[in-house]
């Protein structure tokens, strides 16, 4: 008689059906890179999930303390009328540093870092996007509403590089090109599908 009731037992209790399997995804991905314009690199995901909702809750707060008046010297900006009326510009909530139409005072009384924004500033150094000797001290804080556009520019050179732009609140697409690749609608001649500008004047400074 035969010992083992099961003639063709598998010796593996627990087989991989896939006996190459993938590593797991490295939870900090190397960010997207542009070669058409070199030093622009893209992180998907750096805002912790448990930051996010507090980051939109400050910024609504801002607002209405700022609307209000009641957020320290010039650290609110509603924009010019002459801009408003045509859909350009924002409103900005600044924080360690003043800039008016991409001028610098670093003497205008504005409020210093709140905490929320320094969590943030270490939520993306721990993720490499600054260095934990170069962690920046000022942060401008932009609320776009819908159909509002800037004309192409370069951040103020007073300003120590890198710097990193944040999206909350809604992913939207932002046209970065080297200088002499702008269209006057604002396309960037690289790309085969370019973004229009929204602005229908092609000079920006009428």
């Amino acid at each position: 008689p035969n010992p083992n009731p099961n003639p063709n037992p598998n010796p593996n209790p627990n087989p991989n059906p896939n006996p190459n399997p993938s590593p797991s995804p490295s939870p900090n991905p190397e960010p997207e890179t542009f070669p058409a314009v070199p030093g622009l690199s893209l992180y998907h995901d750096a805002i912790p999930p448990e930051l996010l909702p507090r980051l939109e809750e400050a910024v609504d707060r801002w607002l209405v303390a700022g609307r209000k008046g009641h957020l320290p010297g010039r650290t609110y900006a509603a924009p010019p009328a002459i801009f408003s009326n045509r859909n350009q510009s924002r409103e900005m909530i600044q924080f360690g540093a003043f800039t008016h139409s991409n001028r610098l005072d670093v003497n205008a009384g504005v409020a210093p870092l709140p905490p929320v924004l320094r969590e943030l500033r270490a939520a993306l150094a721990a993720r490499g996007v600054f260095r934990e000797d170069a962690l920046p001290d000022c942060c401008t804080v932009n609320v776009y509403s819908p159909g509002c556009w800037l004309p192409p520019h370069v951040d103020n050179r007073g300003f120590a590089r890198p710097f990193a732009t944040v999206s909350i609140g809604s992913a939207q697409s932002v046209l970065f090109a080297p200088p002499g690749r702008m269209r006057e609608r604002g396309q960037d001649t690289s790309d085969p599908n370019p973004i229009p500008n929204p602005n229908p004047n092609p000079n920006p400074n009428p």
